[in-house]
């Protein structure tokens, strides 16, 4: 599930979108435009990111920064339900 939380205008250059996960599922994201960080925040469970070949976990209560002009994946290989939000920065 993917819900916006706050759209990005004209004048501001984020947008900020709460997501979860259900056990054992996955989410794939496209490359987004060059320039575009975006910092993961992790409520509840563990998400498992692969991002240009690389796997990292995040954990709840903890974050993670990184280039979104990659594709990526989010993955909840656990048991229980993951929730995060993603701020999404835009270079523009």
């Amino acid at each position: 599930m993917v819900q916006s939380v706050f759209n990005t205008i004209a004048s501001n250059n984020f947008e900020v979108f709460d997501l979860s996960l259900a056990s054992q599922s996955a989410r794939q994201s496209a490359a987004h435009v060059p320039g575009t960080v975006e910092v993961l925040i992790v409520k509840t469970g563990t998400l498992t990111m692969q991002i240009n070949g690389q796997t990292f976990q995040i954990p709840a209560g903890t974050m993670a920064k990184f280039n979104g002009a990659f594709a990526h994946e989010y993955r909840n290989d656990t048991t229980t339900d993951t929730s995060f939000v993603s701020l999404m920065i835009y270079n523009r």
